[in-house]
């Protein structure tokens, strides 16, 4: 997987980057001069295509995910999972953004530190003088400084990722764990089952669909996702699909009739009848109140 805003102008960005075929971490403070990351870009709601994981020592100011209020304290941890949608503001942008790309997941030895970090709310706050966040920025400060201009060093990636385990377990241990909710390889499957219904889900709804791409049965499925999400497959999928047309409607660029066909509703009466069910609301009605 490779990440975008490498280069602007043909000029390679700023040293304040590392990267592994497993993850990237970023200075906040660089963030602007990615053309993705742009502060206008921000402040708007937005998808996010990998699990995001932002050390901020200065604060999030209007900080939503899943159009949901997240009140950020200063200095925190906050951890975005793959495809949520959210928007948030950095005034005096300070700390760290680290991405973990999807090679990350697929390896069973990282799945485990995965699960781990999986087990976290959201959002961690920090005292000013907490020793465990010291020990994170300073984590964070070593992966940067050993940063190397060939970026496929094998040693040079297994350092660093080395270093991510360490951040990740100190992130982990500060959140007070929880119990873990499944055992490794079923949360393998539903992060399986959950890029699935991302893909696939504005094509078909239909489960017996994601049961033969995921060569499980039914009943096994629906225990998974119960027993991580607390919600069944049915749910998963229209939650997506109501957070899509939110997303969509948001952004006025595009009618009622354009936004159930894009998310595949045969009529567009369909879609506004599952759009009332889901918000209370017709999706004109909305929009409106969003204007």
């Amino acid at each position: 997987m490779n990440f975008r805003g490498r280069k602007e102008n043909n000029h390679v960005l700023p040293d304040t980057f590392f990267k592994t075929n497993y993850f990237e971490i970023r200075r906040l403070e660089s963030l602007n001069q990615i053309p993705f990351c742009a502060k206008s870009k921000f402040r708007e709601f937005h998808r996010i295509h990998f699990d995001t994981i932002i050390i901020s020592l200065q604060g999030i100011k209007n900080y939503e995910v899943n159009f949901e209020k997240v009140e950020c304290g200063t200095p925190c941890v906050y951890w975005t999972r793959k495809y949520q949608i959210h928007k948030a503001e950095f005034p005096f942008p300070k700390g760290y953004v680290i991405w973990l790309n999807d090679q990350f997941i697929e390896n069973p030895s990282l799945l485990q530190l995965y699960q781990k970090m999986f087990c976290i709310k959201g959002l961690i706050s920090f005292s000013k003088r907490s020793h465990d966040f010291k020990r994170i920025l300073f984590l964070c400060e070593q992966l940067l400084s050993h940063q190397s201009e060939d970026m496929q060093d094998p040693l040079n990636a297994e350092f660093g990722t080395h270093l991510l385990i360490c951040v990740l377990n100190r992130i982990y241990q500060s959140s007070g764990p929880e119990k873990f909710l499944a055992r490794q390889d079923e949360y393998h499957t539903f992060h399986a089952f959950m890029e699935l219904v991302y893909t696939h889900a504005s094509k078909t709804r239909r489960l017996n669909f994601f049961l033969k791409k995921l060569n499980i049965s039914r009943n096994k499925l629906i225990g998974i996702c119960k027993k991580i999400s607390l919600q069944t497959p049915g749910e998963l999928i229209a939650g997506h699909l109501f957070r899509e047309s939110v997303l969509l409607l948001k952004q006025k660029a595009f009618s009622v009739k354009e936004i159930a066909y894009r998310l595949g509703f045969s009529e567009t009466s369909n879609f506004i009848r599952f759009f009332k069910q889901h918000a209370g609301t017709s999706p004109m009605q909305y929009q409106k109140k969003t204007n």
